[in-house]
């Protein structure tokens, strides 16, 4: 069991960790600094406590909306697997195919223009 010291707004604080975890709970604490001070900036520096809560309940929202989403996806990959095949919109695809086709159209249009000026 390893100790690492992490910077978090302005404060060194050593935690232990697990041997070889160091960088992932470094990064984490990265994670937490930041927060803390794009909140100082927005609100004004407050007091650590103050601080430190509102970014566990900023990274608390951000983790349950994310898990929110991976239980969406999840019962969509769900739906797809019973489906045998993915349900796709493609009205973005239509729309390019036929812009690719009014394009081919001209072109081939000034193609033959240019061939009866040559012929």
């Amino acid at each position: 069991m390893g100790t690492m010291n992490l910077h978090i707004y302005g404060r060194e604080y050593t935690i232990a960790c697990d041997d070889g975890q160091e960088a992932h709970l470094g990064r984490l604490g990265q994670i937490v600094n930041e927060r803390v001070k794009q909140l100082a900036q927005q609100m004004g520096r407050g007091s650590e406590s103050l601080m430190l809560m509102y970014a566990a309940l900023m990274l608390a929202d951000e983790l349950e909306e994310m898990r929110a989403h991976s239980k969406e996806l999840r019962q969509q990959l769900e739906a797809v697997k019973q489906q045998g095949s993915i349900p796709v919109d493609t009205t973005k695809l239509d729309e390019m195919e036929a812009a690719m086709a009014d394009s081919m159209n001209q072109i081939a249009a000034r193609i033959e223009k240019i061939a009866g000026k040559l012929g």
